[in-house]
């Protein structure tokens, strides 16, 4: 996935240099990201710590939790069975 994310930003965006990068506290630790993309002259911004807590907070909570983030449509819509 690693690759084929920067390969994608260098493709599709090869004018910029700095790269944004949202993803969970445990992977913006990790600096997998970060050195997949410095590996092709590329370099990671990342939210500050305190703004990577509320953004990551969400996606890590308990499903209970989420449920009650998610307006009422969108909580209808994921009781849905899945169709192809």
């Amino acid at each position: 996935m690693l690759t084929e994310t920067v390969r994608h930003v260098r493709e599709h965006y090869p004018a910029q240099r700095k790269i944004g990068v949202l993803a969970t506290s445990g992977t913006m630790a990790s600096g997998v990201y970060e050195k997949a993309l410095k590996a092709q002259g590329l370099q990671q911004i990342a939210p500050e710590p305190a703004l990577q807590s509320r953004v990551c907070r969400p996606s890590t909570e308990s499903t209970a939790s989420r449920r009650a983030l998610l307006p009422v449509h969108a909580r209808k819509t994921l009781r849905r069975p899945w169709r192809a």
